[in-house]
């Protein structure tokens, strides 16, 4: 992009209509510095000008036609297919219009093998043709339901309205006689009688009384006369649902929080000052939430800590703490490893190993010390 073709075309160049601006600017924007070597698409060019394809076609052969812009060397775009290949053009920007900047565009012009600029290539270009005014211009629009003045001379007429040709002049209204109405006075008015829907009027169908009875209730028409089902909301199930899950997370922060401290108590006055890392509490935390919200009770979670023995055990000891406390069976480890938990309890506890104590003794002797 250079800024002396998109200069040229914002405000030097001879434009009829905002359509043809815009559309020579887009293309000055991907031209070179002499104006050459533009080739948007139709579609990129309709998106800058805000119309349709069809109108970028016209106003580019308008501009072509005044000689804003012409066909340049369309070898430019080899590189893209032939069957989405654009037409390049070349802004013939005058040569007046360069100035003192001529120079240096001849001289990149030199460089690229081509002809420098004359006069004769690119000459003056005529003003844009003065625009039509429209056949209503200066006409006064009409306002609300007001008629359009008619064209032509209107006929001159007096003062004098039809009315007072036709009576002779004066402004007498016709006679009036009494205060008597037209009708012959106010009348009582006649009331119809009332008809509830449990008394037919004579000669009609019960059934059809019945019917209308049920419609004036706001009973269903139709079907099997049973009240039409609520629709659910569900805007109103999923909030229900967002608040049941926050109101579940907060319930697991505080027994993980609970817990954690207990635990962080006790084997701090058991085991000693905990000589880890400095996130050890937020760690046993999180075993301990993730613990709860896999469905382990709060016994289970404390007899595992007991069987632990650590301050912040590792993941393969809690596991197997917590499948031990659950009654899960334990997969011993080959060649004198850790035990290794096994939910699908696919290898049974066998009967002659020792039996551990379950939660509630470990509970027990917790409290006892």
């Amino acid at each position: 992009m250079s800024l002396d073709p998109l200069l040229w075309a914002l405000k030097d160049s001879p434009t009829s209509d905002p359509f043809e601006r815009l559309i020579l600017i887009t293309l000055a924007e991907k031209a070179d510095s002499d104006g050459c070597n533009a080739f948007p698409s139709k579609s990129t060019l309709a998106r800058a000008a805000l119309c349709d394809v069809k109108t970028v076609g016209r106003k580019l052969a308008q501009l072509r036609q005044r000689g804003l812009i012409g066909e340049g060397d369309q070898s430019a775009a080899r590189h893209i297919p032939e069957r989405y290949r654009p037409v390049v053009y070349d802004l013939q920007i005058p040569l007046s219009w360069f100035g003192y900047r001529i120079d240096r565009v001849n001289e990149e012009r030199e460089q690229k093998g081509l002809a420098p600029l004359t006069a004769r290539s690119r000459p003056d270009i005529a003003p844009a043709p003065t625009r039509s005014r429209r056949s209503d211009f200066g006409r006064k629009r009409p306002v609300g339901n007001e008629e359009p003045a008619a064209e032509g001379p209107s006929e001159p007429t007096d003062s004098q309205s039809p009315l007072e040709e036709e009576h002779g002049g004066g402004t007498e209204s016709p006679g009036r006689g009494d205060s008597q109405s037209v009708q012959g006075g106010l009348e009582d008015p006649q009331i119809a009688p009332i008809t509830l829907p449990g008394h037919p009027p004579p000669g009609a169908d019960p059934a059809d009384v019945h019917g209308q009875a049920d419609a004036e209730l706001g009973a269903p028409a139709g079907g099997d006369g049973k009240p039409p089902r609520p629709k659910s909301n569900k805007r109103e199930n999923t909030d229900r649902r967002r608040a049941d899950r926050t109101a579940e997370q907060a319930r697991l922060d505080q027994l993980a929080r609970d817990g954690a401290t207990r635990w962080w108590e006790h084997a701090q006055a058991e085991f000693g000052p905990w000589a880890g890392a400095k996130n050890g509490f937020p760690m046993l935390m999180g075993m301990i939430k993730r613990a709860a919200d896999a469905g382990y009770t709060k016994q289970q979670i404390w007899a595992a800590l007991l069987a632990c023995g650590k301050h912040v055990p590792s993941a393969q000891q809690w596991q197997a703490a917590l499948g031990t406390a659950a009654g899960k069976a334990v997969q011993q480890g080959r060649r004198g490893a850790a035990p290794m938990y096994d939910d699908a309890a696919s290898h049974p506890q066998s009967e002659q190993q020792a039996a551990k104590p379950a939660a509630d003794e470990l509970l027990n002797a917790l409290n006892s010390r």
